[in-house]
Parts: C-alpha cells; sequence; structure tokens
C-alpha cells in the first residue's frame, strides 16, 4: 500500500510547527521590524535603497503603518480595518491604493506561512524539487484569481522537507517570475522569521537571470 501524498494544508500546518506552533501565531499581539531594502538593475547598478519601519497591530484593533526618511524628510502612513475612515487621510483614492498594496505586500511575505492558511482549501501540493543549494522542499501552489474569475498572481511556496521550514517561494506576476530565497532566521519573535532574503528576476522554469532584490528585516520585541 503506497502513502497518500500530503495536502497543501498539511505542509503548511507542519511548516507552523517549525516556526512557533500555531497558538503563538494566532496571539501574537504586534509585530514591527526594520526593512532594510535594496533593489538592483539587471546590470547591477542600484535602482533604490530604502530602509523604512513597519508596525503590524492585530490586537486590541488591526492596524498597519510605515514610517521612512527620503531626502531628509520623514514619512509615514497608518491604515487600519475601516477603508472608508483611512482614505480620508490620504490625498486621493491613487494614494489609499498605493499605501494599502504596499503595507499588505510587506506583510504578507513577513507574515509566512501563516497568511497561507487564508486561502487553505485552494492550496495544492504539487510535489517535491531540489533548490540551487541542494536544499530538498515540498511545493505548496496557491492561484489567486480576479474578481471576474481570471487568473491573477500564481505562487509556489518551498518547505523544506525534513524540517518543513519556509525556504522561500516563486510568484508569476503577469507574464514575469521572481524566486525569492531566504537565507537566514531571526529568534527574536519566537517565530523564526525570515531576516534576510535574495529576489531573482527568473524564468518559469526559476532559472536565475539576474538579482533583483536584497532584504534585510531587524525585528523588535
Amino acid at each position: 500500500m503506497s502513502c497518500s501524498p500530503p495536502t497543501g494544508e498539511e505542509i503548511v500546518l507542519k511548516s507552523l510547527e517549525f516556526h512557533g506552533g500555531l497558538d503563538r501565531w494566532e496571539n501574537y499581539e504586534q509585530l514591527s521590524y526594520l526593512k532594510h531594502s535594496t533593489l538592483f538593475y539587471q546590470d547591477g547598478s542600484v535602482e533604490s535603497d530604502v530602509t523604512a519601519t513597519y508596525t503590524h497591530t492585530f490586537t486590541p484593533a488591526i492596524s498597519s503603518s510605515k514610517k521612512w526618511i527620503k531626502n531628509d524628510t520623514v514619512y509615514s502612513y497608518k491604515l487600519t480595518n475601516n477603508p472608508e475612515q483611512d482614505v480620508a487621510n490620504f490625498i486621493d483614492q491613487t494614494a489609499y491604493i498605493k499605501a494599502k498594496n504596499d503595507l499588505d505586500g510587506a506583510f504578507y511575505v513577513v507574515w509566512q506561512p501563516y497568511k497561507l492558511l487564508e486561502s487553505k482549501e485552494a492550496l495544492e501540493y504539487i510535489g517535491q524539487d531540489i533548490l540551487e543549494d541542494q536544499t530538498k522542499v515540498n511545493i505548496v501552489k496557491l492561484q489567486y484569481y480576479n474578481k471576474d474569475g481570471s487568473k491573477d498572481n500564481t505562487w509556489w511556496f518551498y518547505f523544506g522537507e525534513k524540517t518543513h521550514r519556509i525556504e522561500g517561494y516563486m510568484v508569476k506576476h503577469d507574464s514575469t517570475y521572481a524566486y525569492v530565497r531566504n537565507h537566514t532566521y531571526e529568534s527574536v519573535t519566537g517565530l523564526s522569521l525570515c531576516q534576510t532574503r535574495t529576489s531573482y528576476r527568473v524564468d518559469s522554469l526559476r532559472t536565475i537571470q539576474y538579482i533583483r532584490g536584497k532584504y534585510h528585516y531587524d525585528f523588535h520585541n
């Protein structure tokens, strides 16, 4: 008799056990960190270099904020769980959407693998693979859809075969692919969140073309 392959949800739950346990994630009150992001052009020159502080509060009320300095000027914005109230704090709807996408995107990638449970019914286990450093991984795919039913972004998450640690992911945006590889993990939060990662522009086979970005996170108690 052959064993049935694991489901995507089962793999994510095993990963959460490695990353501190489900109860710890569900009872976390606030996550605060300093994020240093450096983006590169294809020729290796620097496109941007930004350091920003992010804070995500879960209780007693949900909110996310970002603060950064550019050209000696301090910028910041904060979003709550009330869109009607939040829009009033921005110049226009476009500025609000830009801020929301920024904060939502930052939280989505830092709060893995827990965020995947929001789409647990859509998680698809698609097999195993070996990453560029010979790390054996299980792959879980998540397909997002637009409101009209058409395909939006496609994500592939890589979990260590034995440790179940989240090792990185690949995402398809329109016709381009990005591959993000986690390198080191923090020990402040008790969740072993990613501390340093590199983003690569790749093709559909995950063949690396060039380094797109480098990221470093300093988490606070």
